[in-house]
């Protein structure tokens, strides 16, 4: 079978964290660009959409907090209560998307996007935000049986 690389163009989506901003937790937003590479089977080249398809699996993330699992203090069944050196955030629990670990930067969504895009076969992320140089994260390399293809 002979995988083609299908590459996307910039596809958009926004997001907020808690960040310390001039000494205090603040709640911080971002509007993130993010390019792709992923693996499809030549067959289904031109049987679907991958990138709307894609675009659907963003909005898990789009225009939500990202919230670090380890800074949760107290949950109810509509929200979240976040502690950041003792400053806490309240938020609703469908408005948050939950990461693992204590942080909630640029490279722990970049770190992230695998997962929620799992079902694809991603070769490569790139994650930029308000003009930032563009971070990548390789997901497995190239094959001979691969030819790369710019939509």
């Amino acid at each position: 079978m002979v995988l083609i690389q299908l590459s996307n163009e910039v596809l958009g989506f926004s997001s907020a964290h808690i960040s310390k901003i001039g000494g205090k937790w603040r709640l911080h937003g971002h509007n993130f660009q993010i390019k792709i590479r992923l693996d499809v089977p030549s067959i289904e080249c031109g049987k679907m959409d991958y990138f709307e398809n894609v675009r659907k699996k963003l909005k898990a993330i789009d225009h939500k907090v990202i919230v670090p699992e380890g800074r949760i203090i107290d949950q109810t069944d509509t929200n979240l209560v976040v502690s950041y050196e003792g400053d806490l955030f309240t938020f609703p629990v469908e408005d948050c998307y939950l990461l693992k670990g204590k942080t909630a930067e640029i490279i722990d969504l970049l770190n992230e996007i695998p997962i929620i895009l799992s079902e694809f076969a991603l070769v490569e992320v790139s994650l930029s935000t308000d003009g930032l140089t563009w971070i990548e994260k390789q997901i497995k390399g190239l094959s001979d049986t691969k030819r790369s293809i710019d939509l």
